[in-house]
């Protein structure tokens, strides 16, 4: 009885995490054209900026309204 109830728990979580993924991922998505929108660039481009500091690489950007 102990065993299922922590199976049942384990298996809460899981859908609990897959659930926060799927809405993360619905979040950072366009619906229409499933390409990455705006919330997403403003989660990766600071790291992408960071990374570049102190290289001779370049970033390129064309951004769409």
């Amino acid at each position: 009885m102990l065993h299922s109830r922590r199976l049942i728990a384990i298996a809460s979580i899981l859908l609990i995490h897959i659930g926060i993924s799927a809405l993360l991922a619905m979040a950072q998505t366009d619906s229409l054209t499933a390409l990455p929108n705006r919330t997403y660039l403003r989660t990766i481009l600071p790291g992408m900026l960071a990374s570049l500091e102190n290289t001779d690489k370049v970033l390129a950007l064309l951004y769409i309204d």
